[in-house]
């Protein structure tokens, strides 16, 4: 027979019946108080439905994620930002031949476009591949110069890409984020969305060369 809560009342009986032998220290373990928010979810465990263990990972991941702290970035210079906001018409080559925009660029991070046009389609009607893996690539890049020394310069050595889903129409949004910086190398986190849906994932390694003296 269960109990009140799904516990069956011969391994009550047992428990109370441990508890009072006294032959486990019960009182010198430590103790947590609970509050309100948690006793929902308290009350589950006790009833069985759910695992108390896998709730807690879930929250030390969570709590871990938060406190993740973002490189700094000390040497950022605005007027170089400035210099990137716009067409990277200029740069030439493929960064031309895409019309690829950068929308907003700030201390280590950038937004980047590109519109999807009938010349960038497969023959099956889905954009190539490959406009997705040389946006990320341009923004890889780019998104070091306005925290590196003038001069210098930012030269991919790897990237991984992720092609989450098709895209057809519309535009490409890549956002890149710088998540580790030394003197030497950088590590930046990009993200294509497509019509408010992620796209394409994206991490990979630069080398900054410094300026010839």
């Amino acid at each position: 027979m269960l109990g009140a809560l799904g516990v069956d009342t011969v391994s009550y009986q047992q428990a109370l019946e441990l508890l009072a032998a006294k032959r486990f220290p019960f009182e010198a373990l430590p103790r947590r108080a609970v509050g309100l928010e948690d006793l929902s979810a308290l009350f589950g465990v006790m009833a069985g439905r759910r695992r108390r263990a896998s709730g807690t990972r879930r929250g030390r991941a969570q709590r871990k994620k938060s406190s993740m702290t973002m490189p700094e970035f000390p040497q950022y210079d605005p007027r170089t930002a400035d210099g990137l906001r716009g067409s990277a018409a200029a740069a030439g080559g493929l960064a031309a031949f895409l019309a690829i925009e950068h929308i907003e660029v700030g201390p280590g991070s950038l937004h980047a476009r590109v519109a999807v046009r009938e010349d960038l389609l497969t023959p099956f009607r889905n954009l190539h591949g490959g406009v997705l893996a040389a946006l990320c690539d341009h923004v890889l890049g780019t998104v070091l110069y306005p925290v590196i020394p003038r001069g210098a310069w930012a030269a991919t050595t790897e990237f991984k890409i992720n092609y989450l889903a098709a895209v057809t129409t519309g535009a490409l949004d890549a956002r890149a984020q710088i998540i580790s910086l030394t003197k030497r190398t950088a590590v930046v986190r990009i993200d294509v969305d497509n019509h408010g849906r992620l796209v394409s994932a994206a991490q990979g390694t630069v080398l900054i060369v410094a300026p010839k003296q």
